[in-house]
């Protein structure tokens, strides 16, 4: 790749020339990597040999005859690290100075984008693959962030032969997880400020790799990557099935499937009148100019005692031309996947029939208040906040799983849409959680902070079962 003129360049910071080793086909073909260390290997057999016959010397090496398509008889070493890269140096018959000259990396075949710790290791068993799917400003990020907080201890803190950790490589090159984890850091507190919206701009989606190590019930130690794909609202929304981006989401293993309570069927809590007018009150504390001034612009506020006293929160409920129907997007994947060959279509179909869906309501701490939800039996369960054990615990789960569903049939979904969905994929998981566990304001364009506490409601719900259903499919674990 010419530096500063090749557009896949981009992925990385330092845009100096590199080379790019190809895939091949598993089972036909090796890649161009295989191919590499294979020649090196041969070579340096074919040397070992020559020096055996006598004729391995430095000198002896000047007049070895150059190979085919190369410009010198120099050899290489090779050395695999830790991370899953490959290092060359000069060998020593080659006269030059020591130190690596070259190194190589695992990266992605259409991004370029390093791949995650661990690949190339001989113990890693599967790759699982989910993606976020929600509109613009619906909390994918904000989902993504909260899971990573203090490096995915929900997740570790799940069970005692659970194990997860970040599979990537910090480097100047590939600082996209960094960034994120600032941006974890900076939202997970009291008073945080939440993510930017995620730019339509990305040519490739930046996802986010886990090694997961599951000890069987035999103490048997499983290795696990799993990747989470956050891919920008507006290219969902936009959903062209030309995009390799949405092409991309017949491939994954799971899609966590969010639902913006300010679409649902339900009313929503509003600021409240005191809320108001303690606006007022602490406006009319303000000099005599500025009194006057207020007064002129709100002449239609009257604090009345009746309203300062009320306790009850007034309820807003947008007309049904401003609400989102929460099928729509799912709608549009599923029509993505049409197609007028019917090879296609049925590979399609086959794709779907092999996912997992969680439909996920997600902010459900905005519910807590609507009086819809007030008639749903049990629903006070909804917004507990469980010991993490408790995900393990299929009654448990179970008994939620039926109280979201009729939340759902309710308030969502119709029974014809649940059905299609239930239809589609291979199997369907009903979730109700909170990223934030409080609301937001916005402190300035675009930018919003968390109003009061930290605190998730059941955040790592939707990839435990996801992780949970994968290791029953690996006969990792046997289902109760």
């Amino acid at each position: 790749l010419k530096a500063k003129t090749d557009e896949r360049l981009k992925a990385y910071k330092d845009a100096s020339a590199k080379m790019i080793l190809e895939e091949g086909i598993p089972g036909k073909q090796e890649n161009q990597l295989q191919e590499l260390l294979r020649r090196l290997d041969e070579e340096k057999q074919n040397e070992t040999s020559a020096a055996g016959r006598g004729n391995g010397s430095p000198d002896a090496m000047e007049d070895t005859e150059v190979p085919e398509g190369g410009e010198t008889g120099l050899l290489l070493d090779y050395q695999l690290h830790e991370d899953g890269s490959y290092g060359f140096s000069f060998s020593p018959s080659a006269k030059k100075a020591a130190g690596e000259i070259m190194r190589a990396l695992p990266c992605c075949p259409r991004c370029h984008k390093r791949l995650p710790l661990g690949w190339n290791n001989k113990d890693i068993e599967d790759f699982y693959s989910i993606s976020l799917l929600s509109s613009t400003g619906e909390g994918k990020t904000s989902f993504l962030l909260a899971m990573m907080e203090k490096k995915w201890r929900r997740l570790g803190a799940i069970s005692s032969n659970l194990y997860v950790y970040p599979a990537h490589i910090i480097d100047d090159d590939h600082d996209q997880y960094r960034s994120l984890e600032n941006q974890s850091e900076k939202m997970c507190q009291d008073h945080g400020e939440c993510p930017p919206p995620t730019p339509n701009g990305y040519v490739k989606i930046n996802p986010v790799f886990l090694r997961v190590q599951y000890e069987d019930q035999n103490r048997i130690l499983h290795n696990m990557l799993l990747g989470i794909y956050d891919n920008s609202g507006e290219v969902l929304r936009a959903m062209n099935p030309g995009d390799n981006r949405i092409q991309m989401l017949l491939n994954m293993n799971a899609i966590i499937y969010f639902i913006d309570p300010k679409n649902m069927k339900v009313e929503l809590p509003a600021e409240t009148a005191r809320q108001r007018k303690a606006r007022v009150e602490a406006n009319l504390l303000d000099t005599i100019q500025k009194q006057g001034e207020f007064q002129r612009e709100n002449r239609r506020i009257r604090a009345r005692g009746e309203e300062l006293l009320r306790e009850d929160r007034e309820m807003v409920q947008s007309t049904r031309q401003e609400k989102e129907s929460p099928f729509a997007l799912y709608r549009d994947f599923r029509n993505a996947t049409m197609t007028a060959d019917p090879e296609m279509l049925d590979r399609n179909k086959r794709f779907m029939k092999k996912q997992h869906l969680c439909c996920t309501i997600i902010k459900s701490d905005l519910l807590q208040e609507s009086p819809q939800m007030r008639e749903i039996p049990h629903m006070t369960e909804l917004f507990t906040r469980d010991p993490e054990y408790n995900y393990l615990d299929e009654d448990i789960q179970y008994a939620r799983e039926q109280i979201v569903q009729e939340v759902c049939s309710q308030f969502v979904f119709s029974r014809r849409e649940m059905e299609i969905m239930e239809k589609d994929m291979k199997s369907v998981s009903w979730h109700c959680i909170s990223s934030l566990g409080c609301g937001t304001e916005e402190i300035r364009p675009l930018v919003f902070r968390l109003k009061g506490r930290f605190d998730p409601i059941r955040v790592e719900e939707p990839l435990v079962i996801c992780m949970r259903n994968r290791f029953r499919e690996n006969g990792w674990e046997e289902q109760e």
